[in-house]
């Protein structure tokens, strides 16, 4: 009756007497402390009761301390005890120990012996839920964090070997924030991309993993992993989710036979890992928090840009380093003294500031504001609602940047050049074909802005005279030259240098322009062209009469090469008809035949003549001469010079006298006389 009572419980017991030796006891002791049947059976001496106790302490952590508490008992049989022992194989028994009575007096000692280690296990993986939660609080950043459950886990397991891995879904990579091991002693893993590694498996699957010797083999064999680092004895895995969304893996691995995973430790780091995904994600969160609003304070500190906060008073509450930089005021300066009356002295443009806040957003106002030195500056404003109220006002000292575009405008004004901006409105997509591109432009574009300089190029007075006219009315649309201008202008990325355009001024007469011309694009869209230009056509006019005049010498030059060869002949001629008229009497018939033929040769030597006085081959040879006989002879040759199309009427004096001059030099005179004429009437 007795045995199948102790046989009962879930306990496991022993009784002894006063000696020490077994009385009774029941299977769960012996399965509690892994003990053979011959070695209680052999209990019954000193030597026996030893070495159950050796196999005892074998297995505690703590052996000393169960010895201790035996010596203890057994000196004070009356008392009671209570213990807790920790075996090495993470079991946990809580030990009581009474006196046996009898008949009122003590026959020996009942231990009881009950396995807590669900119980404990329990409690320890709540508390470690706690600490981490709390420590999710404390820690100043993911790595004292990370290091802290590192610590709490390897209070629950064994976790010598202890990563964490989180996943970048910017980038598909896996990266390493904390890892710790016996054998990859790297501290710092550079992120990776996804491979098949166990790691992957567990993100892929959102499963924890156990993955024994065994387990592995089947994993590789099936193609769902492969050896990434040092190979391990059991991997244990376990997804960190939030809600339902997989963020990383906690890892523990061994390395050694004597320390084996298990299910237990599955479900423990199971467990625990979703405070620690909580947590994790918080520190995260705070991690990207801190360094966004720490790049923000460095962006504010340094940006050359005054910020200040206004609140729904308008009354200034916080100002940037630049603020106070630029102003030479403080935040203190601005809660106890009036700071407007001092930034803008004149109640006018202090009505103008107050009334610009609340203006809409992106406006600029462009205000006078005097430092805090007494220094004037020229300062634009903008600024935006903010969500909580109050505004926050944008402020930038433009200075020198308004005196560098006076000197700059000055500089343009007294310029030679035409300096001009064009704005095209509708802007022009650039993605279109160029020749549509070619149309749209003429079609939009008109003069914004220009100097004085580019106005008198058109036969206007002053800048403002120009300003909106159309390109169109510039350009002369249909010349082809024009269109292959702009043609180049946008396949050089809508810039070009040295370009000629004929164009025409108010009065609608040509002219030749040089161009040096920059585009602006926006959002793929040509917006605006700025260019300076330069009135060639006088200088256009000079190069076309120069190459006129070498075309004129080379046709003189000609022209005196084949009068030469000519008067050779000529001279042979005149020769032999002068022999021929010597040897025929006076009254010959042959004689007028001949005379014409003389007659013939003299008109053409001194068309020769005046060939050769226009290729300035002749040697000067004056004689006295009658003018109005060289104009008549020379009205068939000037005739054919300038054209059919221009009229040309002689008017001799009869009264006029006579000079001495080279006859050539005076029909080269001529000449040049009637050429200039001709050019300066080229329509007739």
């Amino acid at each position: 009756m007795l045995q199948a009572t102790l046989e009962s419980t879930a306990d496991g017991i022993l009784v002894v007497d006063l000696e020490g030796n077994i009385v009774s006891h029941n299977r769960h002791f012996e399965e509690m402390w892994h003990l053979p049947t011959s070695l209680i059976a052999a209990n019954n001496d000193a030597a026996g009761r030893g070495r159950l106790i050796a196999h005892v302490r074998d297995q505690l952590v703590n052996p000393q301390l169960f010895v201790d508490g035996i010596q203890d008992r057994y000196a004070e049989p009356e008392s009671d005890s209570f213990d807790v022992l920790i075996l090495k194989d993470g079991h946990v028994l809580e030990r009581y120990s009474i006196p046996l009575r009898l008949n009122g007096r003590s026959v020996g000692r009942v231990w009881s012996f009950r396995d807590v280690t669900a119980r404990r296990r329990a409690e320890c993986v709540q508390e470690a839920v706690y600490r981490i939660s709390h420590t999710a609080h404390t820690a100043d950043n993911l790595l004292q964090l990370l290091r802290a459950i590192h610590e709490i886990v390897g209070e629950l397991m064994p976790a010598k070997n202890f990563y964490v891995s989180l996943y970048n879904a910017e980038n598909d990579r896996l990266e390493f924030p904390y890892f710790v091991d016996e054998y990859d002693t790297a501290r710092d893993i550079p992120p990776r991309k996804l491979r098949k590694g166990l790691t992957e498996y567990v993100l892929r699957t959102g499963q924890p993993l156990l993955a024994t010797p065994e387990v592995y083999e089947q994993l590789v064999a099936a193609g769902e992993a492969e050896l990434i680092g040092a190979p391990s004895i059991d991997w244990l895995g376990v997804p960190l989710k939030v809600k339902d969304r997989t963020i990383g893996v906690v890892v523990t691995q061994t390395y050694s036979q004597g320390v084996r995973y298990g299910e237990g430790e599955r479900d423990i780091l199971t467990f625990v890992s979703s405070q620690m995904a909580m947590a994790i994600e918080r520190k995260r969160v705070e991690d990207a928090w801190r360094e966004q609003s720490e790049l923000l304070q460095r962006i504010v500190d340094n940006i050359p840009v005054m910020l200040v906060f206004l609140d729904d008073q308008g009354r200034i509450q916080w100002g940037n380093r630049e603020w106070t930089r630029t102003l030479g005021y403080d935040i203190a300066d601005a809660s106890t003294r009036d700071i407007f009356a001092e930034l803008y002295p004149d109640p006018g443009e202090r009505q103008r500031l107050r009334d610009s806040i609340g203006a809409p957003v992106g406006q600029w106002t462009d205000f006078r504001t005097r430092t805090r030195h007494g220094t004037t500056l020229d300062t634009i404003w903008a600024n935006a609602p903010l969500t909580g109220g109050g505004w926050l006002a944008i402020g930038m000292d433009v200075t020198d940047r308004k005196r560098a575009e006076e000197r700059y405008r000055s500089f343009i004004a007294q310029s030679s050049e035409g300096v001009s901006r064009l704005e095209i409105d509708p802007p022009v997509p650039i993605s279109l074909p160029e020749e549509e591109q070619i149309d749209r432009l003429y079609a939009g574009a008109r003069i914004a802005e220009c100097n004085d300089a580019m106005a008198r190029m058109y036969g206007y007075e002053e800048a403002r005279d120009l300003v909106g006219t159309a390109l169109a009315s510039l350009h002369n649309v249909t010349d082809p030259a024009n269109r292959e201008q702009i043609r180049a202008f946008l396949r050089a990325g809508y810039r070009v240098s040295d370009s000629e355009t004929r164009e025409h001024d108010r009065e609608g007469r040509p002219r030749v322009f040089l161009n040096n011309v920059v585009g602006f694009v926006e959002d793929g869209h040509l917006v605006r062209v700025w260019g300076t230009q330069r009135d060639v056509t006088a200088q256009r006019h000079l190069e076309e009469q120069f190459r006129q005049s070498q075309k004129m010498e080379a046709v003189g030059q000609l022209a005196g090469g084949i009068a030469h060869d000519f008067n050779n002949l000529l001279t042979a001629i005149l020769g032999n008809t002068q022999l021929l008229l010597r040897d025929l009497p006076p009254g010959d018939s042959k004689r007028g035949d001949v005379e014409e033929i003389r007659k013939a040769s003299e008109r053409a030597a001194s068309l020769t003549r005046q060939l050769l006085a226009y290729s300035r081959r002749q040697m000067l040879q004056p004689e006295v001469l009658d003018l109005n006989v060289v104009v008549a002879e020379m009205d068939k040759m000037l005739r054919r010079l300038i054209g059919e199309h221009i009229a040309l009427a002689a008017v001799l004096a009869p009264d006029l006298g006579r000079v001495r001059a080279d006859p050539n030099q005076i029909e080269q005179v001529i000449v040049n006389l009637a050429v200039n004429a001709r050019d300066a009437m080229p329509e007739g």
